[in-house]
């Protein structure tokens, strides 16, 4: 891995966290071959879109406003009150307001809604959300949180740890419409998310 580039997230699991003395293992059985199986398919899929977009050159099509794009929902901008809520909904300064609405308007970025929590204790973790060259700073909780973002697609978005209220920064993600409990990090830590 070149190490200019960001690390890739990784899934640690879904639900409660597992006690720190218990061991991860391997599936087995019918379970690993379903997870081979479904693996096989994801790279055969993979490879076939890698083969059958290659060379071709990408037009801007209409996007759906109601699929998910990695960790990102897209907001449907047509009607003018969720235009106005969501460009209020924004955390970012005044000149950067202007900026997004401008590249929104030429249709440079896009806005979206990403939800994040602290999936193991509410202790006080803060983030950093960087889409599109803006930043954001998050504090976690339990309770899920969705802020606005700016995004570009294909693209991606960097969570970096800031504050560490102890334990680790344990931040829990939306992914694809899946719960995506992300790795601990440290303050300074970095991990970037895909935008399809």
């Amino acid at each position: 891995m070149n190490k200019d580039q960001p690390p890739v997230p990784q899934l640690i699991g879904v639900g409660d966290p597992l006690p720190e003395n218990e061991a991860r293992a391997f599936p087995r059985g019918r379970s690993a071959a379903v997870a081979g199986v479904s693996g096989g398919l994801v790279v055969l899929g993979l490879a076939a879109y890698l083969l059958t977009s290659g060379g071709s050159e990408r037009t801007s099509a209409p996007k759906s406003v109601s699929t998910m794009r990695g960790p990102i929902m897209p907001i449907g901008l047509t009607d003018e009150a969720a235009r106005a809520d969501a460009f209020r909904a924004l955390d970012v300064q005044s000149t950067e307001l202007s900026e997004i609405t401008a590249a929104v308007d030429s249709g440079k970025l896009q806005l979206g809604r990403l939800t994040l929590w602290d999936w193991a204790d509410g202790d006080g973790d803060v983030v950093t959300v960087t889409s599109a060259g803006y930043l954001q700073r998050i504090q976690l909780s339990k309770t899920p949180l969705t802020l606005v973002i700016p995004f570009t697609q294909p693209g991606e978005l960097t969570l970096m740890g800031l504050i560490d209220g102890g334990g680790g920064i344990t931040v829990a993600t939306n992914y694809g419409g899946q719960a995506l409990k992300l790795k601990a990090i440290a303050p300074g830590e970095t991990i970037a998310l895909t935008i399809p």
